[in-house]
């Protein structure tokens, strides 16, 4: 299946690069995969009623103020005492904590001090691998089905005459030592596939600068 946001893109841009980074996750067939992704269909230009039911009941709450909603309102550049970034939903608008105009997330409540970090000294992390479970299910093979759903997407972007860059992206060294004690077999496989491949690839996965 190949990317919805790859077929949109290329109706009308194609670029001279694409950096692709693969979590390994995605290759693990105990990670289960949606067959669909609806959220595209949550179209942000339109407004329902559950939309605007959700907006009235945070105003009246106080987790959303009026100066929050008439900068959405007359979409005019949203600023913040943190931040001067074009940020996109209420929270983000209010703390730059949350996605910004070019699609990267911000975490700057954890960054800038608001809130606690939810995974201080990777105890959140190592609680899902203690436990097999969100995105670090065990498994001891590459799943054959993502490979081919990676080389479709590899296919399609090749097809379109645009250059490919692999990334495996880091993790931190103490994350990558405590899953070495766990059956995360596939993440190696993957690193060795992922190397062979005659595409332009870089692996950050093991001896990350991050401790």
């Amino acid at each position: 299946m190949r990317g919805l946001f790859l077929q949109e893109m290329y109706k009308f841009h194609k670029p001279e690069y694409i950096i692709l980074g693969l979590d390994f996750w995605w290759f693990n067939d105990a990670f289960r995969q949606p067959s669909i992704f609806p959220r595209h269909l949550n179209d942000g230009t339109k407004v329902g009623f559950s939309k605007a039911d959700k907006t009235l009941r945070w105003l009246w709450s106080g987790k959303v103020d009026l100066s929050t909603l008439y900068n959405i309102i007359n979409n005019d550049k949203i600023l913040n005492q943190y931040s001067d970034y074009d940020n996109l939903g209420f929270n983000a608008i209010r703390t730059s904590d949350g996605f910004m105009a070019d699609g990267s997330y911000l975490y700057s409540k954890a960054l800038i001090g608001i809130e606690p970090s939810w995974d201080v000294k990777f105890s959140n992390t190592f609680s899902r691998i203690h436990d097999g479970n969100r995105r670090f299910e065990y498994g001891d093979e590459l799943s054959s089905s993502r490979i081919k759903t990676f080389f479709k997407i590899v296919n399609f972007i090749n097809g379109h005459g645009t250059k490919i860059v692999l990334i495996i992206p880091p993790v931190s060294n103490a994350v990558f030592s405590e899953m070495n004690k766990y059956h995360y077999s596939y993440v190696n496989q993957l690193r060795q596939f992922i190397s062979r491949q005659k595409i332009e690839n870089y692996d950050f996965s093991k001896n990350a600068f991050l401790n």
